[in-house]
């Protein structure tokens, strides 16, 4: 929970100029401001930081430009407290690009080249209603170079100031009300997922074997869910999804509402009965998917 108030937070105390927000946040990330360089401005009430530069190690990250306004905070620590009222928090991140630096000017330069078009945009608009205990995730996306899309949304209720204390009894309160996904996978996202997945799956075992084996089980979880959890054509998006595993190319659409508490999802890893403790954390959801497979 402390990860949302992070979140809030990034653009410090409401009398901060765009300069000290800036200082406030490098500091929470861990970055020494002198490592990075780049224009700040503040234009229409919004911060920007411009043509920013940051090189750790053996890789440069450049930013053409990084737009935040955030609103409802205090000036004082803690920031927020029981008279607080919504906080909210709006960021874009345009032309973000990196690139490995080898110590070799043709291999930097050549590099540097081919990261001119890789750009990635990203945005975050969160808005936290306090008294109501609301947390609205309105956007939170990545967009990739091509068609190559990741953006969800969600709200949480029951996520009041006592919701930080971390006390169980304050917990059990936080339900999970509505989630919605959106990935559009051109070829990029599979670049990304390439080595975890790699990692995680070679046990040794033959391959084409182990991920028809891995197919074979998720179709059979697919077929025992109830069609008031997953609809037919549901169930049939998602067993297409399955079948282009691992690296399905085209457009996926998640759709989950319903009343989920979040003590049961954190039950889900632990419990010694899988199936009966998912039955019981979405006892009161519904899913609806949405499969596109690009063309071949």
């Amino acid at each position: 929970m402390k990860g949302f108030l992070f979140l809030l937070l990034m653009a410090g105390p409401a009398s901060a100029g765009c300069s000290e927000e800036l200082r406030f946040a490098l500091d929470r990330l861990g970055i020494a401001a002198a490592k990075v360089e780049g224009e700040v401005a503040e234009a229409g009430g919004r911060c920007e930081f411009r043509n920013v530069r940051l090189q750790q190690d053996r890789l440069l990250s450049t930013v053409d430009r990084v737009v935040w306004i955030a609103s409802g905070l205090g000036d004082e620590p803690p920031f927020v407290g029981p008279e607080s009222g919504s906080l909210s928090l709006d960021l874009e991140i345009a032309g973000y690009r990196f690139q490995p630096l080898i110590g070799d000017a043709w291999w930097d330069y050549l590099y540097g080249l081919q990261a001119r078009r890789q750009n990635v945009d990203a945005r975050l608009s969160v808005e936290w209603d306090l008294p109501e205990g609301r947390l609205t995730v309105a956007e939170i996306s990545l967009d990739f170079p091509g068609e190559n899309l990741v953006a969800a949304s969600w709200t949480v209720d029951g996520l009041g100031l006592p919701a930080l204390s971390g006390q169980q009894s304050e917990l059990s309160a936080i339900r999970l009300v509505e989630l919605m996904a959106n990935i559009s996978n051109s070829g990029y996202l599979d670049s990304l997922v390439f080595a975890p997945l790699g990692a995680l799956l070679n046990d040794g075992s033959d391959p084409a074997e182990r991920m028809a084996e891995l197919k074979q089980m998720a179709t059979g979880f697919v077929a025992i869910l109830p069609t008031s959890f997953l609809p037919e054509d549901s169930q049939r998006a998602l067993l297409a999804l399955i079948q282009d595993a691992p690296f399905p190319w085209g457009d996926l659409s998640l759709d989950l509402n319903g009343d989920i508490a979040a003590s049961d999802l954190l039950e889900l890893g632990l419990a010694g009965d899988p199936l009966a403790a998912f039955a019981r954390a979405f006892r009161n959801a519904r899913l609806d998917i949405d499969y596109r497979p690009a063309p071949e």
